[in-house]
């Protein structure tokens, strides 16, 4: 996501996670979907374009995780939750834990409704270089989710857990700064909201995969006809005895089994036409029928018997 001259994305490995439904959200703030998977360890990154350092505070469902100076020009990777100056713990997304259990239904949980965002906040500094020193203290909140009662959890959420601690070959060193935003009104801020790609794509917020071709039944145009219009002639690939067809099913439907091809939509709105134009012949002509025989009827808006069967013409 771009805002100005910063940018912020999430990476899996070398690879950007793709984000959907971007979208501005005030003067200053971007927010966007991306898809979770479960056990992927990921990175955040972001890009200083503009001439002023900046801190970058990163909130996970809720949780201060890292906090980093971003000079002018670079591009920073935030790839964990630092431990100590030399030790992270890598962001990994996970399921959440739940339970039936109605003990939990009172329980505190911190930041329930952040759980399943990764927020980045943006403030511009004034750096004492005069100040450089390795940073001893790391207040970050690294506990996890917990559990949580399963009418909580929102649907499609994973959370954020820590991996095993990874040592670092440069230790991490701190410098003052003066602010120029303040926590409550920063800069700019980032929200990526993840949930797993089943979710989305119910959702509609991630496109659905173009699916391979199915197999479907597909009843010929003609057989529909010549039984709409109460023909004797067998279909092809029928059984001759009708009793047995109607006792295991139309050999028609089970021979008549194909892939899915391009035009097959074609195919389906004959179909359909030609079963309408069938129904409203024998409509029109139990109509006529009945006027001739003068028999008085109920008019009904959703069920007509014609012939013996009865015909549903209410609208879905």
């Amino acid at each position: 996501m771009k805002w100005k001259d910063f940018e912020a994305f999430i990476t899996v490995g070398d690879h950007n996670i793709e984000e959907y439904d971007v979208k501005d959200d005030g003067e200053n703030k971007k927010t966007g979907w991306i898809a979770s998977e479960e056990g992927a360890s990921f990175a955040i990154k972001v890009q200083n374009k503009s001439s002023t350092a900046v801190s970058c505070t990163v909130y996970i469902d809720g949780r201060l995780l890292n906090h980093v100076l971003i000079r002018p020009g670079l591009l920073q990777e935030i790839n964990g939750a630092r431990i100590t100056p030399v030790v992270i713990r890598p962001f990994i997304f996970s399921r959440i834990s739940v339970s039936d259990d109605d003990a939990l239904l009172h329980q505190d949980i911190k930041n329930l409704e952040a759980i399943g965002t990764v927020r980045i906040l943006i403030r511009r500094v004034t750096v004492d270089e005069t100040s450089t020193r390795t940073r001893q203290c790391f207040n970050y909140e690294t506990e996890d989710i917990g559990i949580v009662h399963e009418r909580k959890k929102k649907a499609g959420v994973h959370c954020v857990s820590l991996g095993k601690e990874i040592t670092e070959q440069r230790a991490q060193t701190v410098v003052d700064v003066q602010y120029h935003d303040t926590a409550e009104k920063p800069h700019c801020v980032f929200l990526f909201r993840y949930r797993s790609k089943d979710f989305l794509q119910a959702q509609g917020i991630l496109p659905l995969p173009i699916s391979a071709p199915i197999q479907r039944q597909v009843t010929p145009t003609s057989n529909i006809q010549a039984r709409a219009a109460g023909s004797s002639a067998q279909p092809v690939g029928t059984a001759a005895n009708t009793t047995k067809r109607k006792r295991k099913g139309s050999a028609a439907q089970k021979s008549g089994v194909k892939e899915e091809s391009d035009d097959s939509d074609t195919e389906d709105a004959d179909a359909i036409q030609a079963q309408l134009d069938a129904l409203q012949a024998r409509l029109s002509k139990a109509k006529k029928k009945d006027a001739r025989k003068r028999v008085k009827r109920e008019p009904s808006p959703i069920l007509m018997q014609t012939s013996g069967d009865i015909i549903d013409l209410t609208s879905d």
